[in-house]
C-alpha cells in the first residue's frame, strides 16, 4: 500500500520560505567560518594532503596510501583531495572552501530531513505550522555549533564531514522515495549515497540499520511492514557492506598505531576510556568549553575510575533501546547517537587518538534535535527564540575557536594549556 501523504503535501509551506531558510543557513555557515579560509595545514593534513602522492592524479586517487594515514581505506575521501589538488594544487584556501561547502550541504540536507520527518503523520499534529522554524533551528545550531570546528577547520577531518553528508543523504533520499513510492530515482539515489559513504569512512557501516529504524519509526510502523514495503532497497543497502569490508581488509589494519600510542591500549582499556570520552562529548554538546584538538593516547586501566560514567552510559543506552518500543521517536534519537559513535567509541582500539571531538560531528544531530524539539514541547514557540539566541552565541564561539587554528604554534599552545599531561 502507498505511504500516507506527508503533511507537507496536505499543508503546503511556501517554497519561498523554504528557499529563504536554506539561504540563511548558507549565510550562517559563511559568517561562522569566514576566518578559516587562510588557516594553514596542520597535524594529519601533512600525511593526507601535502605528503600524499596519490592525489596528484585522479586515476591514482582511487588507490589511497595503505600506511595508516587519514585517507587509508577511504578512496572517496582521497578522490576529493585529488579534485582539490587538480583545482588549486596546495592552495590551502581551496581545501578550506571545499570543507565548508560540504559542511553547508550536510546542514541543508539535515534541514530537509528534519522538515520531512516532523511532517510525518506520527508528529504532524504536535508541530503543525512550526515544522519549518523547528527544522531550520536544528540545522542552524548543528552548522554553527563550536564542537564542529575541528571537523570543518581541520582539512584532514573532511573524513567526518564527507561521510556525514552521505549518511544524511541516504536517509533524505529514502524519505523522498518513501513519500513518493513510484518515483524510481530515489531508491537508487539512496543506495548510491550509502555506497559513496562506505568509501568515505567506516562509521557509514550503521547507515543501512538506521534507514530501517527510520522507516519503522516514521513511515511503516513495524519492522515487518518496513521490510515488506522496501525489501529490495534494503537488499541494495546491505550490498554496500562488502565494499566496506573489502576496503578495510585491503588497507592498513593498524591505522591508529601511530608513534607514541599507549601499550596498555586493549579492547577493554579502550572501552573504559570511551566511558570518559562519551560523557565529555555529551557535556561539550551542551557547554562547548574547553575544546581540545588532541587529547593524546592515554587509556583508563580500571573500571572504578569511570564507574559513574559507565553507569550513566549503560542507563542511556538501555533507555534508548526500551524507548524503541514505548517512545520510538526518542529511541531513534538515542540509537542514532550510539550507533554512529560505536565504530570509533566502543571496544575497537584506536590507540593514536583515544578521544577526538570530531567523532561527535554527526551524533550531535541527536542531541540538538532532541533539545530543540523537547524545548518546543515544553514552552511552545517561544523556544525558537531561545534556540536562535543560542545559535548566535555559537557563531561567536566558533569564530573565536577558529582563531586558535591560525598557526600550528597557536593550536598546539592551546592544546598544551588544556591538556598538559598529553605526551604528544
Amino acid at each position: 500500500a502507498p505511504c500516507p501523504a506527508s503533511s507537507s503535501q496536505r499543508h503546503p509551506v511556501s517554497r519561498r520560505a523554504g528557499w529563504l531558510a536554506s539561504g540563511l543557513l548558507v549565510v550562517a555557515a559563511l559568517i561562522t567560518y569566514a576566518g578559516s579560509f587562510s588557516l594553514p595545514f596542520i597535524f594529519d593534513d601533512h600525511g593526507a594532503i601535502l605528503k600524499n602522492p596519490t592525489i596528484l592524479t585522479l586515476t591514482e586517487a582511487w588507490s589511497p596510501p595503505t600506511d595508516g594515514r587519514a585517507v587509508t581505506n577511504r578512496p572517496i575521501l582521497n578522490l576529493s583531495f585529488a579534485l582539490n589538488y587538480a583545482w588549486g594544487k596546495e592552495d590551502v584556501a581551496s581545501y578550506r572552501l571545499t570543507n565548508l561547502a560540504i559542511h553547508a550541504m550536510a546542514g541543508l540536507t539535515l534541514f530537509g530531513l528534519v522538515r520531512r520527518t516532523l511532517s510525518r503523520p506520527i508528529l504532524r499534529e504536535r508541530f503543525g505550522a512550526s515544522v519549518l522554524p523547528l527544522a531550520f533551528t536544528v540545522a542552524l545550531l548543528w552548522i554553527v555549533h563550536p564542537l564542529q570546528t575541528e571537523s570543518v577547520s581541520f582539512a584532514a577531518q573532511r573524513t567526518e564531514t564527507l561521510v556525514s553528508l552521505f549518511y544524511l543523504l541516504t536517509l533524505y533520499c529514502f524519505a523522498r522515495g518513501a513519500e513518493a513510492p513510484r518515483s524510481r530515482p530515489w531508491p537508487w539515489l539512496t543506495v548510491l549515497a550509502c555506497l559513496l559513504g562506505m568509501g568515505s569512512k567506516e562509521v557509514m557501516v550503521s547507515a543501512p540499520v538506521m534507514v530501517l529504524l527510520y522507516d519503522r519509526t516514521f513511515f511503516s510502523g513495524t519492522f515487518a511492514t518496513a521490510w515488506a514495503r522496501h525489501r529490495w532497497l534494503y537488499v541494495g543497502l546491505i550490498a554496500t557492506w562488502p565494499l566496506l569490508g573489502f576496503l578495510i581488509s585491503t588497507g592498513y589494519s593498524g591505522r591508529a598505531f601511530a608513534d607514541g600510542y599507549d601499550p596498555n591500549c586493549t579492547a577493554w582499556t579502550y572501552l573504559l576510556k570511551q566511558c570518559e570520552a562519551i560523557v565529555r562529548y555529551l557535556w561539550l554538546s551542551i557547554w562547548p568549553h574547553p575544546l581540545v584538538m588532541d587529547y593524546g593516547t592515554d587509556v583508563v586501566l580500571h573500571l572504578r575510575s569511570v564507574l559513574s560514567q559507565a553507569l550513566l552510559l549503560v542507563t542511556l543506552f538501555a533507555g534508548s533501546v526500551a524507548c524503541l518500543w514505548r517512545r520510538p521517536v526518542i529511541g531513534f534519537l538515542g540509537i542514532w547517537f550510539f550507533a554512529i559513535l560505536s565504530p570509533s567509541s566502543s571496544f575497537i582500539p584506536l590507540p593514536a587518538q583515544t578521544m577526538a571531538e570530531h567523532r561527535m560531528y554527526l551524533p550531535l544531530v541527536a542531541i540538538i534535535a532532541g533539545g530543540v524539539v523537547g524545548l518546543f514541547l515544553l514552552i511552545g514557540r517561544r523556544s525558537v527564540v531561545w534556540s536562535l539566541a543560542a545559535a548566535l552565541a555559537c557563531v561567536v564561539l566558533t569564530a573565536r575557536r577558529n582563531l586558535d587554528y591560525r598557526t600550528e604554534t597557536t593550536i598546539w599552545r592551546d592544546t598544551v594549556a588544556k591538556r598538559p599531561g598529553n605526551d604528544r
